[in-house]
């Protein structure tokens, strides 16, 4: 799943199972940056790839829709405190073979 926010195309999240790709408009570490914002993590959760100011990669084990779906919400909104309380997501969804 791709999660996107229209007025903000620089604002996305993708979700694939175990891995999530999102977009990043941080120089600081990612790790540091979830524990300075205090976000809940999923299980599992472990950084495998970042570029400052463009994106990054984790991987995760198992968690139920809820927690991920919860995890990618506050990500967005920590990552882009603009859209904090007023924005919609798109969702699409792709088969990957």
């Amino acid at each position: 799943m791709t999660f996107t926010i229209p007025e903000y195309p620089d604002a996305w999240v993708q979700a694939m199972r175990g891995t999530i790709n999102a977009s990043y408009p941080r120089s600081n570490a990612p790790m540091e940056f979830l524990r300075s914002i205090d976000l809940p993590t999923i299980p599992g959760l472990a950084l495998d790839d970042w570029q400052a100011d463009q994106y990054i990669t984790w991987s995760h084990g198992s968690c139920s829709v809820h927690a991920l779906a919860e995890f990618i919400d506050r990500l967005l909104a920590a990552l882009h405190p603009a859209l904090a309380q007023v924005y919609g997501i798109d969702v699409m969804i792709e088969q990957i073979a």
